[in-house]
């Protein structure tokens, strides 16, 4: 998952494919000792031009904060959270940007609670997941942003989800 956040498919027959060369797990602790190994014993030029490109992407960094079917709050490179559609094979569509402070999902909805990053101010959201696609883009399907009273209108009229999880960072 690492590498597929990146945007990286490893396939062919360079060695390298999800993550993994010759069957093991890649990791930065083992990736630059791998490498300089590689070099003393003469190992493949792909499998070398590979593996270096694989160290280069080490930056790009991701982890799940919380997940409800296709949807997480997801950080990549930095502690700022987004909710995102997973539309397979580590492809992630951005539904709702940073920072995501609070979410909560029931069968029908996703809601989301976003602090602006640069002005602090507090903004509502929510998506009904049968609307949602994996070609859709975010303006099609994430309703938003709300003021908290309208959100809470909203949130009454719809029988929205209560916020589940909040994120302190």
């Amino acid at each position: 998952m690492l590498y597929a956040s990146c945007g990286v498919a490893w396939g062919g027959d360079c060695g390298i494919k999800n993550g993994y060369i010759d069957g093991k797990r890649l990791s930065l602790n083992t990736e630059f000792f791998r490498l300089i190994t590689l070099l003393a014993n003469g190992v493949g030029v792909r499998k070398l031009i590979a593996l270096s490109i694989l160290i280069a992407l080490q930056s790009c960094d991701s982890r799940t904060e919380w997940h409800d079917g296709n949807y997480e709050v997801v950080w990549i490179d930095t502690p700022e959270l987004s909710l995102y559609l997973n539309v397979g094979e580590g492809a992630l569509n951005q539904r709702v940007g940073p920072e995501v402070i609070a979410v909560g999902a029931n069968s029908k909805y996703i809601t989301v609670k976003q602090r602006d990053p640069n002005t602090k101010l507090i903004s509502f959201y929510f998506i009904e997941k049968a609307t949602d696609g994996i070609y859709k883009n975010s303006a099609e399907v994430t309703k938003g942003p709300f003021s908290e009273s309208e959100f809470q209108k909203l949130s009454t009229e719809l029988d929205l989800p209560k916020f589940s999880k909040e994120f302190y960072y």
